[in-house]
């Protein structure tokens, strides 16, 4: 198992994607959470603080590398994937980010989630620090997520900056 860990590293090293103080926090980030257990049952590696539930239903897709660093370097990430969550491997995801696909049933807390569509985060999107998206949100391509802001809704433009709570289309470019 360790011997994935290093060839994976080597391999982004070689390429000249991470640099030396990387590896050290990408080692720490594997003892925690394959060896101490912390989500260890999400099959890409994350930075010990961040945690991810249900993930079986987190896909990550692309050929891009971007967002696996953004994982194993910025902490205190919460992706809650209990309805789904398509993450592009483009997007940049900062400190804080929570992703929460579900919600409980005010009736009953000891229920799963209340069904509801999955997360979907396209090419290009950057979601700045602590900004929460909430159930059923659809990032178009190059969507810039304002830091501290709450998503609550989908908006159907493409490279636009959203802020706010509830955030709402500031910029276009």
């Amino acid at each position: 198992m360790l011997n994935k860990v290093f060839k994976s590293v080597y391999r982004l090293k070689k390429s000249n994607a991470i640099s030396r103080s990387t590896i050290g926090v990408c080692i720490v980030n594997f003892i925690f959470q394959r060896l101490f257990g912390i989500s260890r049952r999400f099959r890409y590696q994350i930075h010990f603080t961040s945690k991810v539930t249900s993930p079986s239903r987190v896909v990550i897709k692309g050929d891009k590398f971007e967002l696996y660093k953004c994982l194993s370097l910025n902490g205190g990430v919460l992706i809650q994937g209990s309805n789904g969550v398509d993450i592009d491997s483009s997007s940049l995801i900062a400190p804080g980010v929570k992703i929460i696909s579900g919600n409980h049933d005010l009736n009953n807390f000891t229920a799963e989630a209340i069904p509801n569509r999955k997360i979907e985060i396209r090419q290009s999107c950057w979601l700045g620090a602590n900004s929460i998206i909430l159930p059923g949100v659809i990032l178009k391509k190059g969507t810039i997520v304002g830091a501290g802001s709450v998503v609550t809704k989908s908006f159907n433009d493409e490279n636009i900056v959203i802020a706010g709570n509830p955030a709402k289309i500031i910029r276009r470019y």
